[in-house]
């Protein structure tokens, strides 16, 4: 998650949306709310094998699978 806080940064897209605003070339309402602006989807439900996934929650997913490593699972 560290990795992702690094690249997904919200706050340049936010200077750019309110800079387009400022100038005329957009309107605020073509950009999403920043504040509640998470980078995440919502809860995906339609992947192929039915088992919703929450991005925010990968290990979730990957635990619910029947086949895999788990949790503390170590490769021996």
């Amino acid at each position: 998650m560290d990795t992702a806080k690094k690249v997904y940064r919200p706050d340049i897209y936010a200077a750019a949306a309110k800079e387009l605003i400022a100038e005329g070339k957009m309107k605020a309402s073509d950009f999403p709310d920043f504040a509640k602006e998470s980078g995440f989807k919502p809860t995906q439900n339609d992947f192929i094998d039915g088992i919703p996934y929450d991005g925010s929650k990968p290990n979730a997913y990957i635990d619910s699978l029947k086949i895999g490593l788990k949790g503390k699972d170590k490769v021996k």
